[in-house]
């Protein structure tokens, strides 16, 4: 569903630029790019156990009270130390939750998901984790 919202998202970036769009931006009834995306980022959930990382001296931090997410060497999220533990957790029972298929490609035991904490984490985990976790990965695209 989240890739459904970032295609979403790009093409209505897209659009904008489009002369269609500034045809209907000249009407009075037509609502405005920056609102309708403000308006989608308002209905996103702030995770309260995940936050941005910032630069200063000494290199990226994470904020007082967070700690690098460590799903993969590609991961750069803070978040709380129980989320940390979590994936820690997952990322040592990783080969549990994988297997072979028939055809001899690798993927997740029925039931379960690729967890998607960066591109390509191949981490097995159910849905619903999955979910929330892309919701902690938004927490680095939303400017607030």
């Amino acid at each position: 569903m989240t890739r459904l919202t970032g295609f979403a998202a790009t093409a209505l970036v897209l659009l904008a630029d489009s002369p269609a769009h500034a045809a209907a931006a000249n009407q009075p009834s037509a609502p405005s790019l920056s609102s309708a995306i403000a308006a989608a980022a308002n209905r996103l959930p702030a995770p309260p156990h995940a936050g941005r990382p910032s630069y200063g001296r000494g290199g990226w931090r994470c904020p007082p009270a967070f700690v690098w997410r460590n799903a993969g060497r590609s991961d750069w999220l803070c978040v709380d130390g129980a989320e940390a533990r979590l994936v820690a957790i997952e990322n040592a029972r990783a080969a549990e939750a994988r297997r072979t298929h028939a055809n001899g490609a690798d993927g997740c035991k029925p039931g379960l998901v690729p967890r998607d904490a960066f591109k390509g984490d191949m981490v097995c985990v159910e849905p619903e984790r999955r979910e929330s976790v892309r919701a902690m990965n938004m927490a680095l695209y939303i400017v607030r």
